[in-house]
């Protein structure tokens, strides 16, 4: 297995997320791992890979979630009775002060 270039790191306690899509419809999820080159959340929406969607992540201790674009490299049907789905996306932007603010929020988890 190839060796991973960022660490991931899995909330201590669960994180909600709010994925808007392309289409504007907004689904739920929970946050699965976080790190400063994307995201991998729990759904129940099948994503396909190249779909652009917004997340807003609500990070403990924050009185508003945190918005980000992603663009979603993989998606997973899990094989559990609940038929949650997993997925990965990718920050498409790596500097500013937008992803200083991200790094901020996910030493916090």
């Amino acid at each position: 297995m190839p060796e991973r270039r960022v660490v991931r790191i899995i909330p201590r306690r669960p994180i909600p997320v709010e994925i808007v899509s392309a289409d504007l419809v907004a689904v739920q999820g929970t946050l699965a791992n976080v790190s400063e080159l994307g995201v991998c959340v729990w759904t129940d929406r099948v994503f396909e890979a190249g779909d652009t969607v917004v997340l807003g992540l609500g990070f403990p201790d924050e009185t508003r979630p945190f918005h980000a674009a992603g663009c979603v490299v993989w998606s997973q049907r899990a094989q559990l009775e609940g038929k949650l789905c997993r997925c990965g996306l990718r920050w498409p932007h790596t500097t500013g002060p937008h992803r200083e603010l991200l790094m901020k929020l996910i030493a916090t988890c």
